[in-house]
């Protein structure tokens, strides 16, 4: 009977010490250790005087015992390797989950990471862009400006916007406002097309309209007119909440996000819109009906240096819609004399060709040297320099010419031509000692103004009449004179609007792009070659500007490139990319080969050819 109780007893312990074992190993422990302690304790009383105190089993019991400690320890072993395998899948379960929950800690934790660090650099920037601008105050430059000029050139800006969205747009302007003004052109015409842009953007059936007008100030101490221009931006969008509306102009504040879920931006245009305006001592004004649209209004006081009026803008504004004004010079001054500075010949031409029909006579240098050493020689009225030239550069040029106090130009207007269009640019220029800046790609109505300024008012004849003029005949090109241009990836319809709208002009300007190209290509090169990377950075950037005047984009890309890794002195860069840039040149340069010939020189271009009279 005992030993059948013990068998049981184990089995049952066994069974028990692998189940329980699974899910708790505690609980299996326990029951494993009453096997063993049974087990002892039936040992000492089979094998101590303590068997003869009380009941007596048989012998044959008694020879067994061997066996059945045997079998015991057996059955007491694996109950034990069940529960240790138990332990064992428990604790390797145990440590899979731990390291499942710390892949996904790091996890969370990297890309916590990664998106807060671009995060943080996108808010940090644009927290310094709110800075800068703060202070930017001293930035404010005022400077004569044509106001009919800002309105066209966001009206055009706009119109095509609205046009995408198939939203009509209108102007009203005031027919009596003046159209000369003084103030900082470049901060008027942002805010301007900051709130017009919005418009767009929040407006997805109806329009938009611009409307402005002014109310005459009283004058200021130095007796200068004063003009609050007062502009009105209506749109008929999404429409603003009355709560939402003081938070438009915070920093990062985006209204009604739900519903605008889709249009893209930061929340920084009407802040810095904001600023900006306070800075000319402006202001900003919002009336909206949700759902309905929008009205924004500004008002920037500006000092009126004319009363001459902006007319009927509306009318001229439609009717170029539908069709390019004849091109006709403001004014024409054939005593003036102005000298002419590039070291690209291209660009000698352009500007030479755009002055053509105002009779100023104009001389050319290809260089800094030549130029000093013709403004030691003859009197000019305003030299346009270029600041990017090999051996000499403008702004050298200009400190040679003004330091011989008794020279001819120590008094001259110098302006400067360049490439350089980023904010602060003017600003640089000035203070470098140039009296103006003007950038390239030249453009001619710019260009006209410029000179316009500077030259004597005695010696300029204005022009307010247009006079047709007889349009050279341009021999027809089966399927299209520019098709090969075009097909080249040459933007025509940019290139001749660099042009002035002159296609002869424009297939002059092409022959001269291929004619230099040979010495350019060749130059370039050994400039590689012998590491002579500043005259690269002066050819590369030639390079640029006359691709880019002709609307050869892609070569006007690479080149921008190579000329700022030039600038940083990255050979390597230069050798690995060089190639693609000549690739895409000789495309270019192709393509030009089948579309112009020698017929297509510009006779009137030989006058780059002769030095000024002595």
């Amino acid at each position: 009977l005992m030993h059948l109780v013990s068998s049981l007893a184990m089995g049952l312990t066994i069974f028990l010490g692998q189940k329980i074992g699974e899910k708790d190993r505690e609980s299996g422990g326990k029951i494993i250790g009453s096997g063993m302690v049974f087990f002892l304790i039936m040992i000492v009383y089979m094998n101590t005087p303590l068997r003869n105190s009380g009941y007596q089993f048989p012998e044959a019991y008694y020879s067994r015992l061997p066996m059945m400690y045997f079998v015991n320890v057996v059955l007491c072993g694996l109950a034990q390797y069940e529960t240790v395998k138990a332990k064992i899948k428990q604790d390797k379960a145990l440590e899979e989950a731990k390291k499942a929950s710390e892949a996904k800690t790091d996890f969370l934790a990297n890309t916590s990471h990664e998106i807060r660090t671009p995060i943080n650099a996108v808010l940090g920037m644009n927290e310094m862009i709110l800075r800068e601008t703060a202070k930017a105050e001293m930035d404010i430059v005022e400077a004569e400006y044509q106001l009919s000029s800002v309105i066209n050139d966001v009206s055009n800006m706009i119109y095509f916007k609205a046009k995408e969205k198939n939203l009509s747009f209108v102007t009203d302007i005031d027919v009596d406002l003046p159209d000369r003004l003084l103030g900082d052109v470049v901060r008027v015409r942002q805010v301007i097309t900051n709130i017009l842009m919005n418009a767009v953007k929040y407006t997805d059936e109806g329009g938009i309209s611009l409307k402005i007008s002014g109310k005459r100030e009283e004058a200021t101490s130095d007796g200068k007119k004063m003009l609050l221009l007062i502009v009105a931006v209506q749109d008929t969008g999404i429409g603003i909440s009355e709560e939402n509306i003081e938070k438009l102009f915070g920093k990062f504040e985006r209204v009604d996000l739900e519903k605008n879920s889709t249009k893209e931006g930061t929340g920084l245009g009407l802040a810095i819109t904001k600023m900006l305006l306070d800075m000319m001592h402006g202001d900003i004004k919002v009336e909206s009906t949700y759902g309905v649209g929008s009205t924004f209004t500004i008002t920037i006081p500006q000092k009126v240096l004319s009363d001459e009026p902006v007319g009927n803008f509306r009318e001229k504004f439609e009717k170029s819609l539908g069709e390019k004004k004849a091109y006709h010079e403001s004014f024409r001054a054939p005593e003036a004399k102005i000298l002419i500075v590039d070291d690209t010949k291209m660009n000698l031409v352009v500007a030479t060709q755009f002055l053509k029909d105002t009779l100023v006579q104009i001389d050319t240098a290809g260089g800094g040297k030549e130029a000093v050493e013709m403004a030691f020689s003859r009197k000019y009225d305003v030299i346009l320099m270029d600041q990017r030239m090999p051996e000499m550069d403008g702004e050298e040029a200009l400190r040679n010419i003004k330091s011989k106090k008794d020279g001819p130009n120590a008094d001259t207007p110098v302006i400067c031509l360049t490439a350089d269009a980023v904010v602060g640019a003017r600003e640089r220029y000035l203070s470098k000692g140039f009296n103006d800046y003007l950038t390239k790609p030249i453009d001619s109505t710019y260009l006209e103004m410029m000179l316009k300024k500077y030259i004597p008012q005695e010696k300029i004849e204005i022009v307010t009449a247009e006079e047709k003029r007889e349009e050279k005949k341009i021999p027809e090109v089966a399927d299209g004179p520019f098709k090969d241009l075009i097909e080249a990836g040459i933007d025509t319809e940019k290139g001749k609007t660099n042009c002035g709208g002159d296609e002869t002009f424009y297939r002059s300007i092409l022959l001269e792009y291929l004619k230099s190209a040979p010495e350019k290509k060749t130059d370039l090169t050994k400039f590689l070659e012998d590491g002579d990377l500043k005259n690269y950075e002066i050819l590369i950037h030639s390079l640029k500007s006359s691709s880019a005047t002709i609307g050869a984009e892609v070569p006007a890309r690479l080149a921008r490139e190579l000329e700022a890794k030039a600038g940083k002195g990255d050979q390597k860069y230069l050798r690995t990319h060089h190639g693609s840039f000549v690739v895409e040149y000789d495309k270019v340069l192709d393509a030009i080969g089948k579309v112009v010939t020698e017929d297509d020189a510009d006779p009137d271009d030989e006058i780059l050819e002769f030095l000024p009279e002595e």
